[in-house]
């Protein structure tokens, strides 16, 4: 997995964020073009996701 920032924010791969979330990585790319979303970060022409902003997702999203 991708390491802290300063702000002690953990940032995740597609990979790592897809396999956290259960999910596939095509899935990761089909909601950020279409849906927009679990959020992410563009870090240069990097992909990043923050596990802090998965978790709160995860929780807005429980049942569904």
């Amino acid at each position: 997995m991708a390491g802290d920032n300063d702000t002690g924010r953990i940032w995740l791969t597609e990979k790592d964020a897809a396999e956290y979330l259960q999910c596939s990585k095509s899935f990761l790319a089909i909601d950020r073009t279409r849906n927009r979303r679990i959020p992410f970060s563009k870090l240069g022409n990097r992909i990043r996701y923050s596990r802090k902003e998965l978790d709160a997702y995860l929780e807005r999203n429980r049942g569904f």
